[in-house]
């Protein structure tokens, strides 16, 4: 019988993150390693992920990452993480990945978990009489193959954004963790990739997952991306996000050049948008006009908005500057039918409402 050990990972970095979630997303990917690997991996809902070690003999790592559509290329020039194995090395890559279920620990410190992890000296040997030394020596440091834009170049240059340190130690978790990182990140047609992040490994998987259904190409206000993904989550889950409110929930967006850029939002304009009653009206009125009202706090524009239309539905008849108003207000047709005016003024007024009483209680 196979001894069960577990590790737990707590959320950090958002690039570490980024590889775990994209990490649990894999496990999906595969028909045959899915029916392997379930339920040895857990999100608890209090934020953490927890591994039964086992989860690493079980992987499929060829079908992983050596097929014609691997959930990620990792040798020689792949597209995301080039050099960060050799084409000599992929035959002993299997072996290293089962490697990991025997995982200890060392003396030096991961920058990225903060812990000691270390694989069994016995196991190391055995992969550096195979070949595999190459690969130890290149990738237990950060650098350029794990995420171009934020590595350092080794030898040659300091980083500031890892505090001015030319590089720092990964351990054998975390090396494996972060080349699943650009899974969970969506590519727009801008060529920019998003993805949320949080102090909570249960409601990052959950915010992403909703990112992914909102997620349309075209849209590039990343702000409104993060707002209705909170928006989903609050309409659609149980689960109360105000009990997150206080914590940071940011967009990180990697843009097409390399360069990153985070996107947050203000605990008062979370607190309003995470409440089920506020969500569900803004996702029925269905306006990014009324949305982004709400992102830049100017409440009284619902209100007067909410008059105006309400005024517009009670005339007998309706002129040509007042359609013009509606229709270059309103994007979706429902809102343009003149029967369906009054409705909507009436869910305009009731959501200035619900966020006037919200706002007394943050």
């Amino acid at each position: 019988m196979e001894e069960e050990k577990y590790i737990e990972l707590f959320p950090g970095h958002w690039l570490y993150n980024a590889g775990v979630i994209g990490f649990i997303q894999s496990l999906s990917m595969i028909n045959e390693e899915k029916n392997k690997t379930e339920g040895l991996l857990f999100v608890d809902p209090h934020g953490l992920v927890r591994i039964n070690l086992l989860l690493f003999q079980r992987l499929l790592v060829n079908e992983r990452y050596f097929v014609k559509e691997p959930i990620q290329s990792i040798y020689e020039n792949s597209t995301y993480y080039k050099n960060y194995l050799k084409t000599v090395e992929k035959e002993i890559f299997p072996e290293y990945v089962k490697s990991l279920t025997g995982i200890v620990n060392g003396n030096d410190q991961c920058f990225i978990c903060g812990n000691k992890y270390k694989i069994k000296d016995g196991d190391k040997a055995k992969l550096i009489k195979q070949g595999f030394g190459r690969y130890f020596t290149a990738n237990d440091s950060f650098n350029l193959s794990y995420y171009s834009s934020l590595g350092p170049s080794q030898r040659q240059f300091p980083n500031a954004y890892w505090g001015n340190n030319y590089t720092s130690h990964v351990c054998p978790i975390c090396s494996f963790i972060l080349i699943h990182s650009q899974l969970s990140q969506i590519k727009l047609i801008d060529g920019s990739k998003v993805f949320i992040n949080t102090p909570s490994f249960y409601l990052t998987v959950e915010l992403n997952k909703f990112l992914k259904e909102v997620f349309d190409k075209d849209n590039t206000n990343y702000k409104n991306l993060l707002v209705m993904s909170i928006i989903e989550f609050s309409i659609k889950t149980k689960v109360l996000l105000n009990v997150w409110a206080s914590m940071e929930i940011e967009l990180i967006v990697t843009k097409k050049d390399g360069l990153i850029e985070f996107i947050y939002l203000p605990y008062e304009i979370i607190s309003i948008i995470s409440n089920r009653k506020i969500a569900e009206i803004l996702s029925s009125i269905g306006e990014f006009n009324v949305l982004n009202m709400i992102i830049n706090g100017n409440w009284n524009e619902i209100v007067e908005l909410g008059y105006r239309v309400l005024k517009i539905s009670l005339k007998p008849s309706i002129g040509k500057e007042d359609k013009d108003f509606i229709f270059k207000t309103f994007f979706r047709y429902e809102n343009h039918e003149i029967g369906n005016l009054k409705i909507l003024a009436n869910k305009l007024l009731k959501l200035y409402a619900l966020i006037e009483d919200r706002k007394k209680i943050i």
